[in-house]
């Protein structure tokens, strides 16, 4: 089952009309203090286009 979740949630994200991306962020690049990664979904329903920011 390896992936199943994301793809639920994409589902579903998709079923409410959002264009979503994701990716696997290392939290100390954006100032947190601790090193741990994290799944990060950006998503928009109004047809603009979404992306990441950049890290510090």
């Amino acid at each position: 089952m390896n992936g199943a979740a994301l793809k639920v949630v994409l589902t579903e994200m998709k079923e409410l009309g959002y264009n979503v991306v994701y990716n696997v962020l290392e939290a100390a690049d954006y100032g947190v203090p601790q090193n741990r990664e994290r799944v990060v979904f950006i998503g928009s329903r109004d047809g603009e286009s979404v992306t990441f920011p950049l890290a510090k």
